[in-house]
């Protein structure tokens, strides 16, 4: 599961998945050229190396706050789930 507060007003990101190392050279060279073209220049040097994930969603939840600080106080929230096949 990874859970993060993203946005300025404590907005919350949480997805749910089931993770599974991928090894070929394919989905590293394109990673590669992914990250390589996004400018982020550590996670050029991390791709070449480290290991690789390829995640299956299974739930994104989102939510951000209204009114904080404030007498009523409220999430609004958005989820999704994987449909079973």
């Amino acid at each position: 599961m990874i859970h993060a507060l993203p946005g300025p007003e404590d907005d919350e990101l949480c997805i749910r998945a089931r993770a599974r190392e991928v090894s070929d050279d394919a989905t590293r060279i394109l990673v590669n050229n992914v990250v390589a073209g996004s400018n982020v220049g550590g996670m050029v040097e991390t791709v070449a190396h480290d290991a690789l994930f390829e995640l299956d969603l299974e739930q994104v939840d989102v939510a951000y706050w209204l009114d904080i600080g404030q007498p009523g106080t409220r999430a609004v929230r958005q989820h999704w789930r994987a449909v079973d096949e």
